[in-house]
């Protein structure tokens, strides 16, 4: 009787610490998903900006003529609200997206994952994905004619 008790106290514990471990797991991995469709969005609403006025946004406020706070208008103004998104789409982007996989279109500079150094970017070709802030310096330092240099320091 004594070991089919500690039996079970045992299975019972690592029981809990794989759900525990699962979970917040779980929740980080929600987490980049937010973080990945917040950037592609915002990528989107860069090129249709682009392809209604023929010109490429400077700030996130460029895109409200956009379809972005018709289709996600809760969306829309809580990016609005939290200013976290920066556009620093350079003046030689070409209009399909194919064409823009080296440069950087905005990226994410504010929030705990921004603190810790990872910053979330949306890239020209609409992938997104997290780099450090030396990485995303470094692209920018690379890009000409950028319009809102990376941040200096979080």
């Amino acid at each position: 009787m004594r070991w089919a008790n500690i039996a079970t106290i045992l299975v019972s514990a690592v029981l809990v610490v794989g759900i525990m471990a699962y979970n917040y797991y779980d929740v980080e991995w929600m987490a980049d998903v937010g973080s990945h469709n917040d950037m592609r969005l915002i990528g989107e609403g860069i090129y249709e900006y682009h392809a209604k006025t023929g010109k490429w946004p400077s700030k996130l406020d460029d895109l409200s003529g956009t379809s972005l706070p018709l289709k996600y208008p809760q969306w829309w103004t809580d990016q609005l609200a939290l200013d976290a998104n920066a556009i620093v789409c350079p003046k030689n982007l070409k209009p399909d997206p194919k064409d823009n996989g080296h440069v950087i279109l905005s990226y994410h500079s504010k929030g705990l994952d921004a603190e810790r150094g990872r910053m979330w970017v949306c890239w020209g070709d609409l992938r997104s994905g997290p780099i450090t802030l030396e990485e995303l310096k470094e692209h920018m330092n690379k890009q000409k004619n950028v319009e809102n240099p990376a941040p200096e320091k979080n």
